[in-house]
Parts: C-alpha cells; structure tokens; sequence
C-alpha cells in the first residue's frame, strides 16, 4: 500500500544472526557502501543503494524495525532489521549537495548532529 503523503519510500534491510545485531551494526554496514560511491561522478563501483539512501537529502522521515526469525536461509535464529525514509531517495541525482553542513537550513529548522532539523509546532 503506498503511503498517502509521500510518493516513494525509500527501503534499506539488513538480515544477520540475531545475537550479532544492533541498529549501529546494520546502519554502519549501510554507510560502509561510501567507499563504493564517487560523488564527482555520482556512480557506484559495486551497489551503494543502502548508502544513497541512508544519506539522501529530502528524506526527513525515518521508521525502523527488527524482528527475529527462526531461519532466512542460511541463517538460524535470524534477525531482520529494515528501515523505511520518507520521501525516499532516487537514483536520477546525488543523494545531496557538497557544502559546509547545516548552512542550507530553512529558516525555521536548527542544526542537530550537524543535519538540518525540521522544527514543529
């Protein structure tokens, strides 16, 4: 079911052994792919999509959620971590724009953990 406010949810998943889990584990493997991505040319050498994604610039809605699993292949007692952004990134352009971070920010937004971060009244 698509979601009524956003057009694209973006989509990063993470399978391992259950004991061997944590958020900081499946989100560092993620940003791990950086070193497949050339910004200059905006390619990967290998799949970078779970960095793009973890890194896009107009997402501001992040969900995420694990659950056991007696088996996924290979794997017994199998945790599956995925994370879903809003709206989610494409690859028709860069994940976002080189520049000094947070002097982009809306007027309205403050910088938190050097990211712009919508404020909500």
């Amino acid at each position: 079911m698509v979601h009524p406010k956003f057009h694209g949810i973006g989509e990063n998943m993470w399978v391992g052994p259950e004991n061997e889990f944590t958020a900081s584990i499946a989100i560092r493997s993620w940003y791990a792919e950086k070193e497949k991505y050339n910004f200059e040319n905006d390619s990967c050498s290998e799949d970078c999509s779970h960095y793009v994604q973890l890194v896009w610039d107009n997402s501001y809605k992040v969900g995420c959620a694990v659950t056991p699993c007696s088996r996924v292949g290979r794997i017994r007692h199998a945790a599956i971590f995925i994370c879903n952004y809003a709206p989610g990134g494409t690859l028709t352009r860069r994940p976002y724009q080189q520049g000094i971070f947070c002097t982009r920010c809306g007027r309205r937004d403050k910088c938190t953990d050097f990211l712009c971060s919508k404020i909500f009244f």
